[in-house]
């Protein structure tokens, strides 16, 4: 009745499978990473331009699993800026090392200023 199918079928169905499956990580990354940019740029910071140190740290409390070998190695050579007194690390900046320190990943070189 229903018979074997043929070595074509199911190819293309363990293609459609692995599309599917690429598409959900896609769209599960690309979430987290909405969630990542909405949870920086709606963090009250004393300095418009972008975060303290002590801003940071405090913001970096949501993610408890981040690695944080990879968040300073983003943030490594960045540019950034003293305002009275106090380095000021943009928001672009902290939303990257955040997003290397959960994917456990250096930046590429398109994401590197």
């Amino acid at each position: 009745m229903f018979g074997r199918w043929p070595t074509d079928s199911v190819t293309e169905l363990k293609q459609r499978c692995d599309s599917v499956r690429l598409l959900f990580i896609i769209l599960v990354t690309e979430r987290i990473v909405m969630d990542i940019r909405e949870q920086v740029n709606s963090y009250k910071t004393k300095h418009k331009q972008g975060f303290t140190r002590e801003e940071y740290m405090k913001l970096l409390e949501n993610y408890p699993d981040i690695n944080m070998e990879r968040f300073w190695d983003a943030l490594n050579g960045i540019t950034c800026m003293r305002i009275d007194g106090e380095t000021v690390v943009f928001h672009r900046d902290i939303e990257l090392a955040i997003r290397c320190g959960i994917e456990d990943r250096t930046p590429t070189t398109m994401e590197w200023d």
